[in-house]
């Protein structure tokens, strides 16, 4: 899914038939510049001197759609969840799951996808940097073989008949592994100017900016 990104003076955020609308006025008259339903969404987030209708709140909130105020220094100012949207039944059938063999198979499948994510990014950034950064690219290839090892490892771990709680440990000690090769490849691309010295966030998706 997608982070909606309304940067800039006068956007005006809000809905027409169950989909989020973008509008922008220009030449007197208000006119749309972005178009999207909200199950496309993960995340909207306002950057400037932006509004947003309460009907467009309540229409992200009934799809888990959050959303972020900014201000012109990049800090978050207001920060707007959905209430918690999981029945009596989900819950009750994730603590099921936890001490059951579904349990394992699911962080297995987790962690195994997450590892992939991490083995592919690694790869596009080594071949888009084998001409124009060699330097860095090797680095990179090194870090996705090292990552590749941890997937392998993981597929061949023997879950059967084991709980989430038996593989915990372990699964979580693959992807720690994995995550330290990771971003001191990640560090060594990023220009020392953004001192980028650790991870603040926990995923990075596509991302639409309006301006």
């Amino acid at each position: 899914m997608d982070r909606l990104v309304i940067d800039g003076w006068g956007k005006y955020i809000g809905t027409d038939h169950e989909q989020i609308v973008v509008k922008e006025r220009k030449d007197g008259t208000n006119t749309v510049v972005h178009r999207c339903i909200p199950q496309d969404l993960r995340q909207v987030v306002i950057s400037g001197r932006g509004s947003i209708s309460t009907d467009a709140i309540e229409l992200l909130a009934e799809h888990g759609v959050d959303v972020v105020l900014v201000d012109w220094r990049g800090q978050v100012t207001a920060y707007i969840s959905p209430p918690q949207m999981s029945t009596v039944n989900t819950r009750r059938e994730q603590y099921r799951a936890f001490d059951t063999p579904a349990g394992a198979v699911l962080a297995k499948e987790f962690i195994n996808a997450k590892l992939h994510n991490m083995s592919a990014a690694l790869g596009t950034l080594a071949k888009s940097r084998k001409d124009t950064f060699p330097e860095s690219a090797e680095p990179l290839k090194n870090a996705r073989y090292a990552v590749n090892t941890w997937i392998e490892r993981l597929q061949g771990l023997d879950i059967r008949s084991k709980t989430c709680s038996d593989i915990r440990e372990t699964v979580m000690g693959f992807e720690g592994s994995a995550s330290a090769s990771y971003w001191r490849s990640i560090l060594g691309i990023i220009p020392a100017e953004f001192e980028f010295k650790e991870r603040s966030g926990r995923y990075v998706s596509e991302q639409i900016l309006i301006k």
